[in-house]
């Protein structure tokens, strides 16, 4: 695990970038994910992932929703 802080670099673009060291860049590689931790922010080394099997998995998980559907009326769609 790598530990350190970087700047913000004076720019003037309308993107909001951070710029990571290069040599922390060889180290984690050209992929990368971004962690919250009740200390902060950890960058961890990502794994590439097949978009294919990640969509057929979304595809096929069980629905998070419970309970049957709720048809609303036209007069509560308009009051939205």
């Amino acid at each position: 695990m790598m530990v350190g802080k970087w700047r913000r670099p004076n720019s003037r673009s309308t993107q909001e970038e951070d710029c990571i060291p290069p040599e922390t860049r060889e180290q984690i590689g050209s992929i990368a994910l971004l962690k919250k931790t009740p200390e902060g922010f950890l960058i961890v080394p990502g794994q590439p992932r097949d978009f294919f099997e990640e969509f057929r998995r979304a595809i096929t998980s069980e629905s998070s929703r419970t309970g049957k559907p709720e048809s609303w009326s036209p007069s509560k769609m308009k009051a939205m």
